[in-house]
């Protein structure tokens, strides 16, 4: 079987401005974080792009730091004031927090995976969406993003937040859609570290607008232990 798998849809949600989120409730959006925000509306934009209204299917999500905003945020709480932490922000903290609102709001039962690998999240995320659809799944939505990091930690931790999302489906003998396989290739000799301030999950917006161009062409993405990992873009076949 051929590890390359169909993209249906792709979004993006970079930058300053505004969020889509009306895939959540009103009582969903409340308490937020960036790298959620982002990611719900990363995912909006994917799900629309795919013409898909519900989610029945897994879904992946990927932050290399998670709600690292609420999770400073809890931290202060505990030194300050009264010690006490806020439980609707305690509920926002944990690493699962987009998939768990999404499925929620669309009442899916199906499977979800966080994952965290550091420069390597990205990497990760759309091998397990790619070992989901190899183990029978449909399609899956595969979301991966970080949030800028609050400055007590280190101020090389300035970036931006950026996020990114897509909806893959099993590979079929006539598509219109791009495709994308990501392939090991072993160790590389550039054994060097991402800067940290560098955000985690920039390389979705080089592969969302990769996709958009649809033309064939290969990403290298940063790997675990020096491994070099390649997410090969695949151009439409077919007459749609």
């Amino acid at each position: 079987m051929s590890g390359a798998c169909i993209v249906e849809g792709a979004g993006l949600a970079n930058g300053s401005g505004s969020t889509d989120l009306t895939l959540l409730g009103t009582r969903q959006r409340r308490g937020l974080s960036e790298c959620a925000r982002f990611m719900v509306s990363a995912a909006t934009a994917a799900l629309e792009d795919a013409n898909i209204d519900s989610i029945d299917f897994p879904m992946v999500s990927g932050s290399s730091l998670g709600e690292i905003q609420t999770a400073e945020t809890l931290c202060q709480m505990r030194l300050h004031g009264d010690g006490r932490s806020s439980p609707a922000r305690f509920r926002n903290s944990v690493h699962n927090t987009v998939t768990g609102l999404m499925s929620i709001a669309f009442g899916s039962h199906a499977p979800c995976t966080s994952v965290a690998a550091g420069p390597a999240t990205v990497a990760v995320a759309i091998l397990e969406a790619q070992l989901q659809l190899w183990h029978g799944a449909p399609r899956v939505l595969v979301m991966v993003g970080d949030e800028s990091v609050p400055q007590v930690f280190d101020p090389e931790f300035g970036y931006p937040p950026v996020a990114g999302a897509l909806v893959l489906a099993a590979s079929t003998a006539q598509r219109y859609q791009p495709t994308l396989e990501l392939v090991r290739l072993g160790q590389s000799d550039a054994r060097g570290e991402v800067p940290l301030r560098v955000n985690p999950g920039l390389p979705m917006l080089e592969i969302v607008n990769a996709l958009r161009s649809r033309e064939a062409r290969a990403i290298v993405l940063p790997g675990l232990h020096g491994d070099e990992w390649t997410l090969q873009i695949g151009a439409p076949s077919g007459i749609a």
